[in-house]
């Protein structure tokens, strides 16, 4: 059995605009002590983000973070979000996370993707790009092993999927990259960020699952793959302030008004993927 934890963009700041307003810092290191006490209390084989971990990518938002991560640290891998590119180069928000840009992960249930699909130091330019060498690579690997499920983590949702993803900078502007995908015969996940809402759709054999901004909807998505299924899970966190938390820092973070944000349906929360009806035996 595989068994993930993701989480969707954390906008971790320590911005002039958090320091400076009062008591607002503080409820930031609240909210992220109980989001964390929550997401790695999961019992899971790996925690992942989907990128926009950070709010401006600098080095002590990263520092922060990965310090209260304490010993799930090991188990935690993220792919890169714009915003976690805004102050630094890629190579040097890299290396302090000692990872590669993108890179794959087998194990006996299901292969893993990690992409990069952020540009480095573009704050009016939102939305996603690959360069060639990165779609080689995927070119190169996604037709691989169609006898298992192939999971792909990447920030930017692809267009025309997901909620919000059909609108400029809030998708992968990839031609080449939708056709890679496309040559994928087996089952296969796509999940991302950016969009800030939980949105599920599907398309032939891939399923695509958005997740929401930790501080819009405090949440985290539980995807598990045993025997012939996998099933994607939604655990919503209503305990104490957190909410209130969120809602706060989300009104000075993600300047995302209530009036454009869809409800999500149960569909948007849960999953269940029967493997030996789409022709691909599980393991154990």
């Amino acid at each position: 059995m595989l068994r993930l934890a993701i989480m969707g963009d954390l906008h971790y700041a320590r911005t002039e605009r958090i320091e400076g307003l009062s008591g607002l810092r503080a409820v930031q290191e609240r909210f992220l002590d109980t989001y964390f006490r929550h997401f790695f209390g999961e019992p899971a084989d790996g925690y992942i983000s989907v990128g926009d971990l950070t709010h401006t990518g600098s080095l002590q938002e990263y520092e922060d973070v990965y310090r209260k991560m304490g010993d799930s640290r090991p188990r935690f891998m993220q792919v890169l979000g714009n915003h976690d590119v805004l102050d630094n180069s890629k190579d040097k928000v890299l290396a302090f996370l000692k990872q590669p840009a993108y890179h794959s992960i087998t194990t006996k249930e299901a292969t893993l993707l990690f992409l990069d699909t952020t540009r480095e130091r573009s704050p009016d330019h939102s939305d996603g790009r690959m360069d060639d060498e990165q779609l080689r690579w995927l070119e190169s690997i996604v037709e691989q092993n169609e006898s298992q499920p192939l999971i792909l983590f990447a920030h930017h949702p692809i267009r025309g999927t997901t909620a919000f993803s059909e609108r400029d900078q809030l998708f992968v502007n990839s031609e080449r990259l939708e056709e890679i995908l496309q040559r994928r015969k087996g089952t296969a996940l796509y999940l991302n960020g950016h969009n800030h809402v939980h949105s599920v759709y599907r398309q032939g054999n891939w399923r695509y699952i958005q997740t929401a901004a930790c501080l819009a909807a405090p949440s985290y998505r539980i995807v598990t793959i045993s025997g012939n299924r996998i099933s994607v899970k939604t655990r919503v966190l209503s305990d104490g302030d957190l909410k209130q938390y969120g809602l706060q820092l989300e009104k000075e973070l993600l300047y995302f008004p209530d009036a454009v944000r869809p409800v999500p349906s149960r569909e948007d929360l849960e999953l269940e993927i029967d493997l030996s009806a789409e022709g691909i035996g599980g393991s154990a």
